[in-house]
């Protein structure tokens, strides 16, 4: 029963704070360079990923 509250808590708090979170960022979110970094970083991201794969890293 305690392992249940625990999760509840947690997602009660993680919900929470990720609405204030996107409040708080939306008018860095709104501008389209913050959109290229982004999507630069997932790029990068995937790429090394499938090196890993490709490679046996």
């Amino acid at each position: 029963m305690v392992l249940r509250a625990g999760a509840l808590g947690a997602s009660c708090l993680w919900f929470t704070l990720l609405g204030y979170g996107g409040s708080a960022l939306a008018g860095l979110l709104n501008r389209p360079r913050t959109w290229q970094v982004i999507d630069a970083g997932v790029g990068v991201t995937m790429l090394v990923v499938a090196g890993l794969l490709a490679f046996g890293g």
